[in-house]
């Protein structure tokens, strides 16, 4: 997430650094969003062509 995505969303975006982050599937759980570090990744296959 951006800063200015967080600092626009988030209900209390002081102190919130950029970066990856996990939510919940539901958004009343509380926390509902939380820093994460991810492990694995794949790259895009690329995109199809237009006709």
């Amino acid at each position: 997430m951006s800063e200015d995505y967080i600092a626009e969303y988030w209900e209390d975006p002081d102190g919130t650094e950029p970066g990856w982050f996990e939510a919940a599937v539901e958004a009343e759980d509380s926390p509902n969003c939380w820093p994460t570090e991810p492990t694995h990744w794949m790259p895009l296959s690329p995109a199809p062509e237009g006709s």
